[in-house]
Formats: C-alpha cells, sequence, structure tokens
C-alpha cells in the first residue's frame, strides 16, 4: 500500500527509523499495532486531492440548497395568498365590529374566524370581509366569484380588483370588468347588541344557491 504524509497522520502511521521520510521514494512505516506498510507520497496525494474535489462539490451544492428554501418559502406565501378559498363554512352569525365603528364612505375591510367543516373534521380559518358603511353596512365577501381569489381595495381607483386575472368590482361590489360572472358576493348580516354579525358563506356555496 502506498499513502502519503497526511495519510499517514490520519491512520496513525509512524516512519521507521533510517526510512527516506515523506518524500517520493517508497518508505516503511510501522503502524501503532507493530505492522510494517510500505507507503509513497505519490498516492497520498492523490487521496488528497480527492478530498479537496469533494469539499469544492459541496461548496458549489450549497447554495443551490439555500436558494431552494428561499423559493419555497416564497412560493408558499403567494399560494396562500392566491389560492382558491373553496371551503365550506357554518351558518352561524359571527362578530365583525362594533356599529359605532364602521363609518365613512370608503369600503372597510373587517377579519372573522369562521369554522369550516370537511367531512369529520371542523377546522377554524381566519376571512377578511368587506364592509360598506355608506350602504347601510352591507357586508361583502372578499373571494373573486371567477375562480376564488381574493380582492382588493384600491383607494387610488375607488374600486376593487383581483390580483389572479384582473377582475374588477366597484366601490358597492358590481362588477366592472373582466372574466368574474357577477360582482362581489353579499353575506348575510345582522346587528345583534350593537355589533354587526355575519354569516360567512363561501364561494362554492353561492354557487350552488
Amino acid at each position: 500500500m502506498q499513502l502519503g504524509k497526511k495519510a499517514c497522520e490520519r491512520l496513525g502511521l509512524i516512519p521507521q527509523r533510517g526510512s527516506a521520510g515523506y518524500g517520493t521514494d517508497p518508505i516503511h512505516v510501522e503502524s501503532r499495532n507493530g505492522r510494517k506498510i510500505r507507503i509513497s507520497a505519490s498516492k497520498g496525494a492523490m487521496m488528497n486531492k480527492n478530498d479537496e474535489r469533494s469539499r469544492r462539490s459541496f461548496l458549489k451544492i450549497l447554495p443551490l440548497g439555500v436558494l431552494a428554501g428561499v423559493i419555497a418559502s416564497v412560493s408558499g406565501a403567494a399560494f396562500r395568498f392566491l389560492r382558491p378559498r373553496l371551503f365550506a363554512a357554518t351558518d352561524a352569525w359571527l362578530d365583525v365590529a362594533s356599529v359605532s365603528e364602521l363609518t365613512g364612505p370608503q369600503p372597510l375591510t373587517r377579519k372573522i374566524v369562521a369554522e369550516h367543516i370537511a367531512g369529520w373534521a371542523i377546522t377554524t380559518e381566519e376571512h377578511n370581509v368587506f364592509v360598506l358603511p355608506a350602504k347601510n353596512n352591507q357586508v361583502l365577501s372578499t373571494i373573486c366569484p371567477h375562480e376564488g381569489c381574493e380582492v382588493v381595495w384600491e383607494q387610488a381607483t375607488n374600486r376593487f380588483s383581483c390580483p389572479c386575472h384582473e377582475s374588477y368590482f366597484a366601490a358597492d361590489g358590481a362588477r366592472i370588468s373582466g372574466p368574474s360572472p357577477r360582482g362581489l358576493d353579499p353575506l348575510p348580516m345582522r346587528v345583534q347588541d350593537g355589533k354587526l354579525q355575519v354569516q360567512y358563506v363561501s364561494k362554492e356555496q353561492e354557487t350552488r344557491a
């Protein structure tokens, strides 16, 4: 067997007295268990080169792993925002806000927490709804009737817009343009003990109605 200096050190090999050292000439070394081995520096150098290649390969792959992690995080966030929301909701009355807080000419965005039933499983999920103080606190779904993406209010243009397929809606929810077949869906609402309440109805339920 032929090994180099670093390989000898890793294996715990000890040069014999009178050997030629770790040069290019073959030498004899004695292992710690007393066994004699004939080595040379040439093959040890090859082993060192292989180790160096392995380290370089790892350093080349490392940035790709980091980039893949970043892409996965960004894609996950985009999916949560743009995914169609087609879950069935319960018919419970949910608090939106105190009526005294709902003022002004512009639509207001409020959050509600609704229960969803899927087979035997019941889960809770947070949703946005639009309240129209100028329309006697009418409540609109934020779900686009086209494919279920969440629309947003654009104050600068005084309209709602869908970021998925460019459907646009007026301040009262009426359809302006785009692939949406109708305006934003109104939600059942009532006032109870000074609070505005809604029943959250998903796009899937509206389509069946």
